[in-house]
């Protein structure tokens, strides 16, 4: 939730909920660091969710404690996406305006690759398991894709 102050400065507030048969729903209020892009990890048996602030990671087995899951934030200024290849498991963030995306397999080692010569603002980045590409859709300008993290095309 996005709510405003006194002063009109915007507040962040993130809350979880989970439910076992979709109907009757628990709410989790003791999520640290305003996580954002939360999801469930089947292959690591946990929901893992990136702080809003610290561009850490954090995991949980049952949504009410998180752990911090590395030690290096994502190398980035902003964060705009992060996004999740199940298939060979990368990760892959975007962010602010620059020429560069970042990967890692562990959470901790974060290698750039060029997106562009110029300056890209990213807006968000998927990856689509049926095509096995990376997308990055900027906020304005062309899309970027890729299906190997180190070579990345706009054609």
């Amino acid at each position: 939730h996005i709510t405003k102050d006194d002063t009109g400065t915007e507040i962040h507030t993130v809350q979880m909920a989970t439910s076992s048969d979709g109907v009757n729903w628990t709410v989790h209020d003791n999520i640290p660091d305003n996580l954002i892009d939360l999801e469930y990890r089947e292959n690591l048996g946990c929901f893992i969710a990136r702080g809003e602030t610290t561009k850490l990671f954090y995991a949980s087995g049952d949504g009410e404690t998180w752990q911090p899951v590395n030690q290096t934030p994502i190398p980035l200024e902003t964060v705009a996406a992060v996004d999740y290849n199940a298939d060979n498991e990368w990760y892959c963030a975007v962010g602010g305006t620059g020429k560069y995306a970042y990967f890692s397999k562990d959470l901790e080692h974060w290698t750039p690759t060029t997106i562009s010569n110029s300056n890209v603002t990213a807006g968000s980045v998927i990856y689509m398991p049926s095509t096995g590409l990376y997308v990055l859709m900027p906020t304005s300008g062309n899309y970027y894709y890729t299906f190997n993290p180190a070579n990345w095309s706009d054609d």
